[in-house]
């Protein structure tokens, strides 16, 4: 793939679901996000939320809430990284502006490795490479004109587009069976009010189980990247490769 001066790059994702001798604890997880505090000195809880609805035999409706804490999220200083640290693996976001795979890589690598030694991990359940992209375009140009997917309108029941949101699904069998790509694209909000963002939200992702063996994970991720760059050229047109060369 090209190397795109100007990508539209807003977030770029390494996630990692791990098996471990025993699964993390919120408590442990948050001593250890302490120690990371000089290099990610903002933190905060990530929780769930439910709520369920039940009716009584007399029709009263009643509802309850539960909670509960995954793990911990930390920034850095500029705000430009993002660590998860969940009782289920880690993931870790790189923010505008991009840099370069190998770089991002190679920051993520210590973090894992060091995530792996202090919590016992023992397999690796999933892996994922996730690419955000927002390209900006001009207000009510064809959409066709930069990308080879896009909505199709319904005849002549209007011109206009306002937004829209699709999602395919892909599995990626010539990787083997527990490799799939989801590919999302909509409208988003642009700063300009003669702009439009076309969402552009490509997830790569692999269910096949490894060993914590480093090499075997590092190989699979840059497959998925690999995977992930063929799937963004297929998807943009000779108009977007101009804009952001």
């Amino acid at each position: 793939m090209a190397h795109y001066n100007r990508a539209p790059i807003a977030e770029a994702v390494i996630d990692l679901q791990l098996g471990f001798e025993e699964q993390p604890t919120v408590t442990h997880l948050a001593k250890y996000a302490a120690s990371l505090r000089d290099s990610f000195p903002q933190s905060q809880r990530i929780n769930t939320f439910a709520l369920a609805f039940a009716a009584s035999n007399a029709g009263e409706i009643s509802s309850n809430t539960a909670s509960e804490t995954l793990g911990v999220r930390l920034t850095s200083s500029k705000g430009d990284r993002i660590l998860q640290l969940r009782r289920q693996g880690l993931s870790y976001s790189h923010m505008q502006p991009y840099s370069e795979w190998e770089s991002f890589a190679e920051e993520m690598r210590p973090i894992l490795e060091n995530f792996v030694l202090e919590f016992k991990a023992t397999s690796v359940n999933r892996l994922a490479v996730r690419y955000i992209n927002r390209i900006v375009v001009p207000q009510g140009v064809e959409l066709d004109t930069y990308l080879n997917l896009s909505p199709r309108l319904i005849g002549d029941v209007s011109a206009d587009l306002q937004g829209y949101f699709m999602q395919l699904v892909l599995p990626q069998k010539d990787l083997g069976v527990e490799y799939t790509a989801i590919v999302n694209s909509g409208l988003e909000a642009a700063p300009d009010p003669k702009a439009m963002a076309v969402l552009l939200d490509i997830d790569v992702f692999c269910t096949k189980q490894l060993a914590m063996d480093s090499a075997a994970v590092w190989d699979v991720l840059y497959q998925l990247r690999e995977r992930k760059n063929k799937i963004f050229e297929a998807a943009i047109t000779d108009e977007v490769r101009r804009m952001i060369e």
